[in-house]
């Protein structure tokens, strides 16, 4: 693997922007306070089981994977995770403060999964980019993301490339590297840069994930109408 230079893990918020700019995400150190995350990970529980129960969920990769869709009807705390005012900052310092929600879903994520293929998640767009995000993404980490519980990999500074991945030639394995954290670390990759999910071989791990547009950009009418299919 390619020795990567990568986002630290910090409270400082020059640092977290230091790091988009840099590496094309930041992570966010204690973005969610015990109590807080007890709750969310609590209700997300609730609403994948009962999701299992009635038939209306979406399990797949041979049962090793859950995502729990359109979060906002789904509970208080997810509304307030929509609005919350430290992701709302970045989304804005990312976006300009004329943004909009396209989703928020969470993804389970079990042992045994198939690992993801190299994808960007502004992708709809043709290349060459521009050298400015189109969407960003927001993700809380419910659970300890580590190598070994398929930690979502990001090629650093792959943002700055101003296209797209090689779908189907580009190798995944050869310069990724774990996003790993502690639980309640919040982390906001932009969408130009290049990421996958790994395969999972120890335990679960899980976070919901919001998808936000420019307004008066292409992908907030695309975003705007339509629920992301990338993880």
């Amino acid at each position: 693997m390619t020795d990567l230079a990568t986002a630290t893990l910090t409270s400082d918020l020059g640092q977290a922007k230091a790091d988009l700019a840099e590496h094309g995400y930041c992570l966010v150190e204690g973005a969610l306070d015990e109590a807080r995350l007890t709750a969310i990970k609590t209700r997300l529980a609730e609403q994948a089981e009962a999701e299992i129960a009635d038939g209306t969920d979406y399990v797949y990769d041979a049962g090793s994977n859950q995502r729990v869709w359109n979060l906002l009807n789904k509970g208080e705390v997810f509304e307030e995770l929509a609005q919350d005012p430290l992701v709302c900052r970045f989304m804005a310092h990312l976006l300009d403060s004329d943004f909009l929600l396209s989703n928020i879903d969470a993804n389970i994520a079990g042992p045994g999964g198939t690992p993801m293929f190299l994808h960007a998640d502004q992708s709809f767009v043709p290349n060459p980019w521009p050298p400015y995000p189109l969407v960003a993404n927001a993700m809380w980490m419910l659970d300890d993301f580590t190598a070994d519980n398929g930690a979502t990999r990001i090629v650093p500074g792959s943002h700055r490339r101003g296209r797209g991945p090689d779908y189907g030639t580009d190798d995944p394995a050869s310069e990724t590297v774990p996003v790993c954290a502690p639980a309640g670390t919040a982390s906001s990759p932009t969408t130009a840069a290049r990421s996958c999910a790994s395969r999972r071989t120890s335990s679960s791990r899980c976070g919901p994930r919001c998808s936000i547009g420019r307004r008066r950009t292409f992908a907030a009418c695309w975003a705007g109408s339509t629920t992301s299919r990338w993880g």
